[in-house]
């Protein structure tokens, strides 16, 4: 159960939910068009600033 543990303790790290927030910035981002072919990019990339 340790890892469950870990898991969870990550999951609900503000570490990893900033970084939720700033990849659904990202995803709105891409929803309007402004970030291409590149949205993979955009999104993984808020995505890390935001850890």
């Amino acid at each position: 159960m340790a890892t469950s543990s870990r898991l969870l303790r990550y999951a609900e790290s503000r570490k990893n939910l900033t970084g939720s927030l700033l990849g659904l910035v990202g995803v709105g981002i891409a929803l309007t068009g402004a970030a291409g072919g590149l949205w993979p990019l955009v999104v993984g990339g808020l995505y890390a600033a935001g850890r």
